[in-house]
């Protein structure tokens, strides 16, 4: 025998029967042989076989397995490669996969083996096409989550897909910080040193790091160098002027086309309103109970929809002030048949109007200065061949006016896509968030209340697939976050979970079709840095993720003031 191919069907998980021509060669008749077996990456694997039984011991060969992908009924081939009939090379018929001949996906890590238990050196992809049936991804703090969405927007420059990221504690900001000669200079400015530390000393210590750790995943300074050449980075900042600053116009503004929005959709715009009042009027009554607003937002969401429907778009501070107009004048003499004056007295609705006074004035004019929120706008860059990756970055504003942003950029996303008009399948752009969760009130997503950012993030959930508007959605809490709505994300990314709960509500949100049991055991065995991965077609496979090539930091005060280049900060002045 030179070379056999045997088909791969184990016993008990043990060993593996070889054809009776296998053992023609040995000098060995009896017993158990010690053989030789050569990989694909020529690293030899001492493999114990018996003769009288004709039987090859997997156990030796559990890292050929992980590494092969090797299955049930594949083909393998076994082909002796020394004279003294003890050497054999060992292969996939159909060749073992590598990250060299299939560049297809995004490349976010290194495969585990089919019971999700051991590394392998298989590279894990992504498909592209899976970013169109939106993404989840949750864990603990610490388990990788951040890092995990960074390498998906690093991966999604190489396919020229742009990006707007909502940034609410500044780490996904340094997706900007980009060297591309890997050297201690370009560290130095942006390392964290503690104070008898010599920051010289710590950015070399970086470097080091940093490209050790890069290697172990076959990347290095081209690929660097690529992302620094293709990428341009945009880091905007509402209403506090640190990075870009962003202006939301009028905070009841309407969409531009909301004529064609009234007549196709008239749900959606509904919905739009009360999203937009309600994190309006929580903004104005920061200091009152939700539950006592209700009646001013009823009366505010009464105005702006008469507003929009009678093509006053309410547009910056003259928009503001004819809504406080309205206020104090109403144009209608009644809600749902009970007349104004029994609904809400004169002096709530002076009240009401005083806080949108206020909000024009002092502080909050903030909000109408710097760039429009125009996604557009947002997307374009000096050098039109360079994918856009644009951050806003939130992480200076209180939880209700996070959310209230969050609102207007979903509208605001939807309302760009929407007039693009069908994306066929394919991916237009990716809407990344890090902390959809937050914990109680704090929730951008829960699933008993509505907070002011939920009905757009809904929406862009359920319509956003058909635009090519690809949600990037995770969360640290996984207890208060609303699975029916996330029901419409195709695939899901979990790393380590706190308690047997957690596991049991991400399970039932997976709607995986794979054994529950099998699934919760291999989530209480993943190490940090580790994800298991349920696909829309409900697969399940698991993978540790990869080195960032951006360098991941906490962005200070001081540097998200300088992170933005000066050819990016000319561009949108």
């Amino acid at each position: 025998m030179n070379r056999i191919s045997v088909k791969w069907i184990t016993k008990k998980g043990t060993y593996l029967e070889l054809p009776e021509e296998f053992s023609a060669n040995l000098a060995q008749k009896t017993g158990d042989v010690a053989l030789i077996f050569i990989d694909s990456n020529n690293r030899k694997i001492a493999v114990r076989y018996n003769v009288e039984q004709n039987r090859l011991a997997l156990p030796e060969l559990r890292t050929w397995v992980a590494n092969s992908g090797v299955k049930d009924g594949d083909q393998v081939v076994i082909e002796q490669i020394s004279p003294s009939g003890y050497e054999f090379r060992i292969s996939l018929e159909t060749g073992e996969l590598n990250r060299g001949n299939d560049n297809t996906g995004m490349y976010l890590g290194k495969m585990k083996d089919s019971l999700g238990r051991y590394e392998t050196d298989r590279p894990f992809y992504l498909r592209v096409e899976d970013l169109v049936t939106h993404l989840f991804v949750c864990g603990v703090p610490g388990s990788g989550k951040t890092v995990l969405l960074k390498s998906i927007i690093e991966e999604a420059v190489k396919f020229d897909l742009p990006a707007v990221v909502v940034d609410l504690k500044g780490d996904l900001s340094s997706l900007a910080l980009t060297f591309p000669a890997l050297s201690p200079t370009e560290f130095a400015p942006w390392v964290v040193t503690k104070h008898d530390q010599n920051r010289e000393r710590v950015a070399v210590e970086s470097v080091e790091n940093h490209r050790a750790n890069l290697e172990e995943f076959g990347l290095g300074e081209r690929d660097m160098r690529l992302l620094n050449q293709r990428a341009s980075f945009a880091i905007f900042t509402p209403r506090h002027g640190r990075g870009i600053p962003l202006a939301i116009s009028s905070l009841l503004e309407a969409p531009e086309d909301i004529d064609n929005l009234l007549k196709e959709d008239l749900s959606t715009a509904r919905n739009m309103v009360s999203s937009l009042v309600d994190g309006f009027v929580r903004g104005v009554f920061a200091e009152r109970r939700v539950r006592r607003l209700d009646k001013y937002k009823t009366f505010l969401e009464q105005i702006v929809f008469h507003a929009w429907e009678n093509g006053d778009r309410l547009v910056w501070e003259d928009g503001l002030r004819r809504a406080r107009d309205f206020v104090l004048n109403a144009p209608f003499d009644e809600i749902e048949g009970m007349k104004l004056e029994k609904f809400i007295k004169q002096k709530e609705r002076d009240e009401l109007a005083s806080k949108i006074t206020m909000a024009l004035s002092g502080g909050e004019q903030l909000w109408f200065q710097g760039v429009p929120l125009d996604i557009e706008r947002l997307l374009s860059r000096p050098d039109s061949d360079q994918v856009p990756v644009t951050i806003i970055n939130l992480q200076d504003l209180q939880v209700d006016d996070q959310m209230h942003v969050v609102s207007r950029l979903s509208y605001a996303l939807y309302d760009w896509a929407r007039k693009k008009g069908d994306a066929a399948g394919s991916p237009r752009l990716l809407f990344v968030i890090d902390e959809i969760g937050g914990g109680g009130r704090d929730s951008f997503f829960p699933s008993t209340q509505n907070p002011a950012s939920k009905a757009g993030l809904n929406l862009l959930l359920r319509k956003g697939r058909a635009l090519g508007l690809c949600c990037l959605f995770a969360t640290q809490n996984p207890g208060d976050v609303d699975y029916k709505g996330l029901g419409d994300c195709g695939t899901w990314m979990v790393s380590r979970l706190q308690t047997a709960l957690d596991r049991s509500k991400v399970i039932q949100g997976m709607r995986t079709d794979a054994v529950i049991d099998r699934v919760d055991d291999r989530l209480k065995n993943l190490e940090f840095k580790e994800f298991l991965v349920k696909y829309r077609n409900g697969s399940i496979s698991a993978f540790r993720e990869r080195w960032l090539l951006s360098y991941h930091t906490t962005l200070s005060e001081s540097q998200l003031t300088n992170i933005n280049s000066p050819g990016i900060v000319k561009w949108f002045s």
